[in-house]
């Protein structure tokens, strides 16, 4: 978690924490959430054709 950056609202870092600790991060969610989630936990925009919402800043 230490090494996770805090990019697209520290989805990195969450990720990183939940795993650590064995907990299930994204099976609460599907559709565009969990497309929009799983992008930002990898430091990607949530939306591959560009942020609305800031996420990418």
């Amino acid at each position: 978690m230490d090494h996770a950056g805090y990019p697209t609202y520290g989805a990195p870092k969450v990720t990183a924490f939940a795993d650590r600790f064995g907990w299930p991060f994204l099976d609460d969610l599907d559709g565009h959430d969990r497309q929009a989630l799983t992008r930002m936990a990898d430091r990607q925009p949530c939306d591959p054709q560009g942020c609305e919402q800031g996420c990418a800043d």
